[in-house]
């Protein structure tokens, strides 16, 4: 079942990463005078990049539940 979800997420992971990659090319311009605009957009980047990573999106989809991410086995 855990297989299941994450490779169905990883599948929207990717398609947002895409998306991502959009905006971060239509805002060039106006981000690569700022440091933090920078940051930010690699920091997205990156969740998107590594959905199955502890930090990554199903870590804090999990936290929302109140019971934290789930245990390594």
């Amino acid at each position: 079942m855990l297989k299941d979800f994450y490779i169905s997420f990883s599948a929207v992971c990717f398609t947002l990463l895409g998306l991502w990659l959009i905006v971060v090319q239509t805002r060039h311009a106006e981000w690569r005078r700022s440091e933090l605009a920078r940051r930010r957009a690699y920091g997205v980047a990156l969740h998107f990049s590594l959905p199955g990573q502890p930090g990554g999106i199903p870590g804090h989809l999990a936290a929302e539940g109140g019971h934290g991410p789930p245990a390594p086995q």
